[in-house]
């Protein structure tokens, strides 16, 4: 016995489709913001001599 009935497989099919995307996208997202945010502690320690 199936657990999703074969004609609701396409739509859960579609929906994990949406979901891998949106978690490759929130990923990105996510290196993005820790580049900018080592690049600002880079920044910061540079401008006040720290290094």
């Amino acid at each position: 016995m199936p657990l999703v009935a074969p004609e609701a497989a396409s739509h859960f099919r579609d929906v994990h489709d949406h979901a891998l995307r949106a978690a490759e996208r929130v990923e990105g997202i996510d290196r993005l913001l820790s580049d900018v945010l080592q690049a600002n502690v880079a920044r910061l320690f540079t401008r006040n001599g720290w290094l």
